[in-house]
């Protein structure tokens, strides 16, 4: 939720690429206390400003809106792969990405091997699951 808060915040400043490319290089500092590495390289010109936006607790809904819907999909964990509503488990490699693909575009089932990742993803997103 931090690096979530932070990502948002760093959006404020119109810095979200770059805050989003930190956030994944440093995941293992995640949990730290502070992140040295994070606001001197975000926050060039406005650090106030996303200290501030960092430290609130207002809630903000574009991030409990998308772990509401991370939780109606069922996703444990990132990355999570939705193809065409079905959903991998794990992170496919490029051949088997591109395998699924292939099979969806000559309208067979993707990831046969794995019958527990057919979901209907519209349902999830119409909150109907």
């Amino acid at each position: 939720m931090r690096a979530a808060r932070a990502a948002e915040c760093a959006a404020g400043i119109h810095r979200f690429p770059e805050a989003v490319d930190l956030l994944f290089a440093h995941q293992e500092a995640l949990s730290d206390e502070h992140w040295p590495w994070f606001l001197p390289r975000v926050a060039r010109t406005d650090s106030v400003r996303l200290v501030r936006c960092m430290a609130d607790t207002v809630p903000m809904p574009l991030v409990d809106s998308s772990v509401a819907l991370g939780r109606r999909m069922k996703i444990m964990g990132t990355p999570t792969i939705f193809l065409n509503g079905w959903r991998y488990p794990g992170a496919p490699t490029d051949s088997e990405l591109s395998r699924a693909v292939s099979d969806l575009l000559a309208g067979r089932r993707p990831y046969a091997s794995f019958p527990e990742t057919a979901i209907d993803a519209r349902a999830l997103f119409r909150g109907k699951n």
